[in-house]
């Protein structure tokens, strides 16, 4: 578990391990990220920097990125709701088109980054990513790979885990599962709402993910190069 703000209000730092990966959150709005990863995080982080062979720290500003965030050199990529400024040093900047700046330094087997930006709900959704995709990144080193897939609960009682490519129809399935009411049979109305809600959600997130995890290693994704935004 991460371990929480002990006062309502106070911006502590939030710190949690997963699977020998050693993750810090600092500054506003880091509890209500951390709680995102809850469920993922076995104890809390009680052995030192030193003893985690990975790390990962966020750093959440929150104010308007000014001109200065930004590097001065050319934008090396572009994206569809960011520009990616890429130095030599391997310092990985993202100007967001909703008003937030991204700025990752990886070495070895740790990321930094800060992450500039006034609004609340873009910084957990940027900081959400940022994370998702550096957690996933060290866990792949580790030999725990992602699995995109689709877990389903049958009604005899088993389980059934469908392997499914990113973008290959997960959320479509599950919707066209409980439309032919083959899932969600012990729910009320209510109950088989709140789950297609959820296939909705999950189609929008990941599609979300998939695409930033692209963002986040530029080596995964193509993209113009040459422009300033």
């Amino acid at each position: 578990m991460l371990a929480p703000d002990a006062a309502k209000g106070k911006s502590k730092p939030q710190r949690g391990t997963v699977h020998g990966i050693a993750l810090e959150i600092r500054g506003p709005g880091a509890e209500r990220l951390a709680r995102d990863f809850d469920f993922y995080f076995h104890r809390p982080a009680q052995e030192s920097e030193e003893s985690a062979p990975y790390s990962i720290a966020l750093e959440l500003l929150a104010r308007s990125p000014r001109p200065r965030d930004l590097p001065s050199r050319k934008a090396t990529r572009i994206f569809s709701d960011c520009v990616l400024y890429e130095s030599p040093e391997g310092t990985l900047v993202y100007e967001y088109s909703g008003g937030a700046v991204l700025r990752v330094q990886r070495s070895g087997p740790a990321s930094h980054a800060e992450l500039i930006c006034e609004s609340p709900s873009l910084t957990e959704e940027i900081g959400y990513l940022y994370l998702q995709s550096e957690l996933g990144r060290f866990l792949d080193e580790q030999g725990l790979h992602r699995v995109h897939a689709l877990g389903l609960g049958l009604p005899d009682g088993r389980a059934a885990l469908a392997l499914i490519p990113s973008g290959g129809g997960k959320s479509t399935l599950g919707l066209s599962l409980l439309d032919l009411g083959l899932l969600g049979r012990g729910r009320d109305e209510h109950g088989r709402m709140g789950l297609h809600a959820a296939f909705v959600a999950l189609f929008l997130v990941v599609g979300h993910i998939a695409m930033v995890f692209g963002m986040l290693d530029p080596a995964v994704m193509g993209g113009a190069a040459g422009h300033r935004h």
